[in-house]
Formats: structure tokens, C-alpha cells, sequence
């Protein structure tokens, strides 16, 4: 099975890495990071963890993979925002922050990941894990979750699969709803709407 993990910006990408590991025991993984995500879960480990030296297949995407710096779209190039959708039977996007939530909501397309999710096949799942600070869940994600959620019911696309954050401690000392939902619990989530 081919597994796209989509990675933001929130400190719950730190445990990236974590996620990716249990991920390969499932399939194969290839990760697209927002430009935020990378300040938080791009490192070697991840490089090591995914490197499939000699294959020449990327596994980690960045938004200068589609659009590079310097050099002039080509016609008949590869568009990664299609082909990593064509590849993928899943797309599991954890951490979630806010901001891209808000986006795939509204059908806004700025950054390689957002351009994938829009132009997904909705024959295939989504798996979507937010994680951020509990006013922000509280203020404005969960009813974004809600309308996103309402969104896909409302067009016959019951492709979306939601993992609620969990209360615990967060990154900033704060205590409350928010945190990424335990790595077994999203690993389970794939394998569950992979096989049905």
C-alpha cells in the first residue's frame, strides 16, 4: 500500500519521524511538508528512515519540488501535486494545523500539499489529525473541523476520516484539547481504511 503523509507546521511534527516508522510497517511512505513543517520535523533521522538509495524515487516533498527556484516550467514535466496523488491509495495529513485545515476547507491551493488535497481522487481516504493549541481548537478549529467534515458529507464524499485531538499537556505548558492523537491510534486509522 501507498501511504502520502501530508506534514504541518504544528509541534506535533516533531514526532514525524515516530509516525513515518510505525507507517513503513504498513507500506510504503512518501511525506509532502509544508514549508512550516520543516522548521519542526525535518532532520536526518527522517532522511535515514526514508532514504531508498538507488531507487531514484523521492520520499520527502517540499513545495521547491514543484515549483523550482530558478528554472521554467517545462511542458510534459512531471506535476507532483498529480502524480503523488495518482501514487498514493491514502492520504493521512497529521499533524494538522489550523491554517491548512482552514484552507482545505475554503478550497485554497497555495503550497504543495493544499494542491494535492485539491486535486485528489475521492475514491481514496483522507485521514486528517489536527493538532494545535487549545484556544485554537477551541476558538476556531473545531468548528472548522465541523464545517470541512460537513463540507465532504454534504457533496456525496464520505472519503474524509477524522481523528479528534486528545486533551494532555502541549508543547507551550498548557493543559487542554489540542494534541496530536496518539501515533497507534492514526496507524490503526490506516490500516482500518486500507482494508475496507
Amino acid at each position: 500500500m501507498n501511504i502520502l503523509l501530508g506534514v504541518t507546521g504544528s509541534v506535533a511534527a516533531t514526532l514525524t519521524t515516530k509516525l513515518c516508522r510505525e507507517l513503513k510497517q504498513v507500506g510504503d511512505v512518501k511525506v509532502i511538508m509544508t514549508n512550516s513543517a520543516q522548521y519542526f520535523a525535518l532532520d536526518y533521522q527522517l532522511f535515514d528512515l526514508l532514504d531508498d538509495a538507488g531507487t531514484g524515487s523521492r520520499k520527502i516533498w517540499l513545495d521547491e519540488h514543484e515549483w523550482k527556484p530558478n528554472v521554467k516550467y517545462q511542458k510534459n514535466q512531471d506535476i507532483p501535486h498529480i502524480t503523488l496523488g495518482n501514487w498514493a491509495d491514502v492520504f493521512v495529513i497529521a499533524p494538522l494545523t489550523l491554517n491548512t485545515m482552514s484552507k482545505m476547507f475554503f478550497g485554497l491551493a497555495d503550497n504543495l500539499l493544499t494542491c494535492t488535497y485539491a486535486a485528489w481522487d475521492y475514491g481514496k481516504p483522507v485521514i486528517i489529525a489536527p493538532a494545535m493549541n487549545t484556544r485554537m481548537w477551541e476558538n476556531n478549529g473545531s468548528r472548522t473541523m465541523e464545517a470541512l467534515w460537513k463540507r465532504h458529507q454534504n457533496i456525496g464524499k464520505a472519503v474524509l476520516h477524522y481523528i479528534a485531538p486528545v486533551k494532555k499537556e502541549l508543547a507551550c505548558g498548557e493543559v487542554g484539547i489540542g494534541g496530536l492523537a496518539d501515533i497507534k491510534d492514526i496507524v490503526d486509522k490506516v490500516k482500518y481504511v486500507l482494508h475496507t
